[in-house]
């Protein structure tokens, strides 16, 4: 293990030209973009599916605004609270609500359970 990290101390203390210190910092920086912008992953992947009425989708999914989302899950009550719960795993483990976007109270439910913070396993 120690001669692992001596190895990356001695590679991180070598002397490099600025063309390849920008050429590592401008793909580090490409790199955070697409993470942040167009590689990340979205919990509702389903919706890429189009829709124009239930039948269009799963039969464990409902069409709205044009896009196959989950079912509200039975044991969510929405007239009595925002049904968060936790998706993913390990340190990528959030919460998040189990309501469509088309139900009525989904934007609030949605902030509410997003800042309730992170599970932690």
């Amino acid at each position: 293990m120690n001669t692992k990290f001596d190895e990356l101390t001695k590679a991180m203390a070598q002397t490099a030209t600025r063309r390849a210190a920008l050429k590592k910092f401008g793909i580090g920086l490409a790199g955070m973009a697409l993470a942040a912008f167009g590689l990340a992953s979205n919990a509702r992947a389903d919706k890429a599916k189009t829709c124009a009425t239930d039948s269009d989708c799963n039969s464990s999914q409902v069409c709205c605004s044009g896009h196959c989302y989950a079912a509200i899950p039975a044991w969510c009550d929405p007239t009595v609270g925002c049904c968060c719960y936790s998706v993913g795993g390990g340190f990528r483990r959030y919460l998040t609500t189990a309501l469509t976007p088309c139900y009525p109270s989904y934007s609030a439910c949605y902030q509410f359970c997003e800042n309730s913070g992170t599970v932690i396993p």
